[in-house]
């Protein structure tokens, strides 16, 4: 599946919606609209679920939306596509200090030994 720009564009709005509602019910507003989209893209499209976090991390300095897009959306990607998806955070990390700085968050969980260690190397 390939999502179209304005399709990212709206779910990286609403996951920073999500990350900074103050009540549950505007996060199970939310969570309706845009939240249960990028729940199902992040087990079965790894391409999109990374221009979605690219867009998150482009959209926001907000400590609170950026510590949920680490331990969150990225640090799955890493652990369901890490084949996928290793190189380009790699190269990401290498040429957006901003981005790399979001890999502090990012926790081994699920992730591959192997994944994990480059993951560390890249945070120095």
């Amino acid at each position: 599946m390939v999502l179209q720009t304005r399709d990212i564009e709206q779910l990286a709005q609403s996951y920073i919606k999500y990350a900074l509602a103050k009540t549950d019910e505007e996060r199970e507003a939310i969570f309706d609209v845009g939240m249960n989209e990028i729940d199902r893209i992040q087990f079965e499209s790894p391409d999109d679920l990374w221009l979605i976090i690219l867009k998150i991390h482009a959209l926001t300095d907000d400590p609170q939306v950026l510590s949920l897009l680490s331990a969150g959306l990225l640090e799955n990607l890493l652990s369901l596509f890490p084949s996928q998806s290793i190189d380009w955070v790699e190269e990401q990390a290498r040429k957006d200090p901003r981005f790399k700085k979001l890999l502090r968050g990012v926790w081994q969980n699920l992730m591959s030994d192997e994944t994990w260690q480059r993951v560390q190397k890249l945070i120095g």
